[in-house]
C-alpha cells in the first residue's frame, strides 16, 4: 500500500469514493459479495459502541455477545464522531480484505486495521 494516502478534506466524499472502489472491486472479481459483509463486520468491530447503538435502534434489542451483525457502513459513518479516522479505517479494512486469504477472521482483521492507525 502507498505510504502517502491521498484523502480529501471532505470525509463524506472519501467515503463515497471508497464505496465506489468496493463496487468496482466486486464488478471486476477482486471482491466477492461476502467481502462486502466482511467490511461491515470489521467496521462494526472497530466502532463497537456506535454499532451496538445503531443495531439496538433498528432492532429494539442489543446483539448477542460475539455476534457479527451487518450494518450499513454509511449509517455507521454518519454516527461516529471522528469521520476522518473512520475513512482511514475503512480504507485500511478494504486493503486488509484484499490482501487476506481467509474470510471471516474479523477480530484479527480489525486488530490489523487498528495497528495501522
Amino acid at each position: 500500500m502507498p505510504q502517502h494516502i491521498q484523502l480529501s478534506s471532505n470525509p463524506s466524499e472519501d467515503l463515497s469514493r471508497l464505496d465506489s472502489l468496493v463496487l468496482l472491486l466486486l464488478d471486476y472479481g477482486f471482491f466477492h459479495e461476502d467481502n462486502i459483509n466482511e467490511l461491515s463486520y470489521i467496521m462494526n468491530a472497530l466502532y463497537i459502541k456506535d454499532s451496538i447503538e445503531l443495531y439496538e435502534e433498528a432492532n429494539g434489542t442489543k446483539p448477542e455477545e460475539g455476534e457479527n451483525f451487518y450494518l450499513s457502513i454509511a449509517d455507521l459513518f454518519y454516527r461516529v464522531s471522528d469521520d476522518f479516522q473512520f475513512v482511514r479505517d475503512y480504507r485500511n479494512a478494504i486493503g486488509e480484505s484484499l490482501s487476506s486469504t481467509s474470510y471471516g477472521d474479523i477480530e484479527s482483521k480489525a486488530e490489523k486495521v487498528v495497528s495501522l492507525r
